[in-house]
């Protein structure tokens, strides 16, 4: 016991030893830097050049050459197990940005080598493929135009996009529609992109995620002769089975049909079927079936099935003895098609008398006639562009400056909306949400810059209320739109 407490008393003795020895000790000042002039978040381009210059300040030192600099960037979930090294200097000037699209945390580090301690400012990286964006086709001078609008404010907007990526060379002429094709069995940005040309190659194919040009679309009928020319709208849908095609439609009438790139079908596409009789203006996607068309000759409705295969002409209706009588024959309508798609449930289109010059809107659900309605309203008439909502029955028509909103419904023009007076609205597309409207424009002049690109707010009812962004004076005269965000 009396060892026990003489060793408690040498620990005592010990610990108040290094308790009470309160000696002196010199402290280096730390040469600490600051990083400046980064912003908190940016927004790239994927394959873009990208630059940002810091500015550096020092405590202590005026010489950065005790400095070692680092760029790197990561994925917020992968919480730096795996970072991509874009530069070893203070100022990040990158010719093209190495990042898939993705969201990014993006580091400047720098590191004070004299003492090993380091110094960092992080941001957030959005990186944007090259084709994201509203993808616009125009005509100018005679050439097809590819230009991918993202946003003036982010100072990204490209209005040579096929020609930066092509070694500046021009899609094609006579520019006609531009197409967003999934690969084979698959959803989501496209996998291709189809830009249709009214020549002797029919424009090209280009990869969705750059927009490098694949081939020709002549090309890509290996198994049919190709037509001399294209026409319309050229489509794409994706059936219930996961077998996505595009229909093409050439000036006489005739449909072709193709396979989509990936897959057992190869890299491209490749057209396999044709048909005679169907018009370039009504298409309507119906379900899994494939879509509901127009046959010109017959002036009555037709479907074509799944696998693009097959148009079946649609018989007259045969109601039972407590039906109401079909609102219209829909295998003989005696009206020509002006414009169609599906809006909600139905197969909807605006149709004409030709003898009278009467316009009609017609409607089938289920295949079925649904309605029939006469329409009047101001300027329609003279009305050269149409367009429905996706989700309701209500339809955008316009005529030189103005756009009209006209309720299926009520049978009515319920608003409109006046451009500047020297506007000429050439085309008009919905956004797939029903939230925006994207309006082509032409000054009359002709001149090569002469066409403009509005996007605007679209109400719940389809009041168009106000322009969002405006691209002034930068495309030829607008033919179509591919959203692509």
């Amino acid at each position: 016991m009396k060892k026990i407490i003489q060793s408690v008393i040498v620990l005592i003795l010990i610990a108040s030893a290094c308790t009470e020895d309160k000696g002196t000790y010199d402290y280096s000042p730390l040469n600490e830097v600051i990083i400046s002039d980064i912003m908190s978040e940016y927004t790239a381009l994927s394959e873009a050049p990208f630059s940002i210059t810091p500015s550096i300040e020092q405590k202590l030192l005026d010489d950065e050459s005790v400095l070692e600099y680092v760029w790197y960037a990561y994925e917020p979930k992968a919480q730096m197990l795996r970072a991509d090294t874009l530069a070893f200097s203070k100022e990040l000037d990158l010719d093209s940005l190495k990042l898939d699209p993705n969201n990014y945390v993006l580091v400047f580090k720098a590191t004070d080598t004299s003492t090993g301690i380091y110094y960092d400012s992080r941001s957030t990286l959005d990186v944007k493929g090259f084709p994201d964006g509203l993808q616009v086709l125009s005509n100018k001078e005679g050439y097809a135009q590819v230009s991918i609008l993202r946003g003036e404010a982010d100072g990204l907007s490209d209005f040579e996009a096929y020609k930066v990526k092509n070694n500046n060379d021009a899609v094609g002429t006579n520019p006609v529609s531009i197409v967003g094709i999934n690969e084979y069995g698959r959803t989501g940005k496209p996998y291709r992109v189809a830009i249709y040309c009214n020549d002797n190659q029919l424009g090209a194919y280009v990869k969705g995620s750059n927009f490098e040009k694949t081939i020709n679309v002549v090309d890509a009928f290996v198994r049919l002769t190709p037509p001399t020319s294209v026409s319309g709208k050229i489509g794409q849908h994706t059936s219930e089975f996961g077998f996505p095609r595009t229909t093409g439609i050439h000036a006489n009438n005739q449909l072709y049909t193709t396979f989509q790139p990936g897959g057992y079908f190869g890299e491209e596409c490749s057209f396999v079927y044709s048909f005679e009789d169907v018009s370039s203006n009504f298409k309507a996607p119906f379900k899994f079936l494939g879509y509901i068309l127009f046959n010109p000759t017959t002036t009555g409705f037709c479907e074509i099935d799944d696998w693009g295969s097959r148009i079946s002409q649609y018989p007259p209706e045969q109601p039972g003895p407590d039906d109401p009588e079909p609102a219209f024959d829909r295998s003989n309508t005696g009206l020509s098609a002006i414009y169609g798609k599906k809006v909600s449930d139905y197969a909807m289109g605006v149709f004409e008398d030709a003898a009278t010059n009467q316009k009609f809107i017609l409607g089938l659900l289920n295949k079925e006639a649904a309605f029939k309605k006469e329409m009047t309203g101001e300027d329609l008439d003279n009305a050269t562009t149409f367009e429905f909502l996706n989700s309701k029955q209500v339809l955008l028509y316009a005529y030189a400056n103005k756009i009209f909103t006209y309720d299926v419904v009520a049978n009515k023009v319920l608003y409109s909306y006046e451009l500047e007076e020297e506007a000429i609205i050439n085309h008009m597309e919905v956004s797939a949400d029903d939230k925006r409207l994207y309006i082509g424009v032409n000054d009359g002049s002709n001149d090569a810059e002469s066409g403009s690109v509005y996007i605007m707010n679209i109400d719940l009812d389809g009041e168009v209320l106000d322009v969002v962004e405006a691209y002034e004076n930068k495309f030829g005269k607008v033919v179509d739109f591919l959203e692509n965000y």
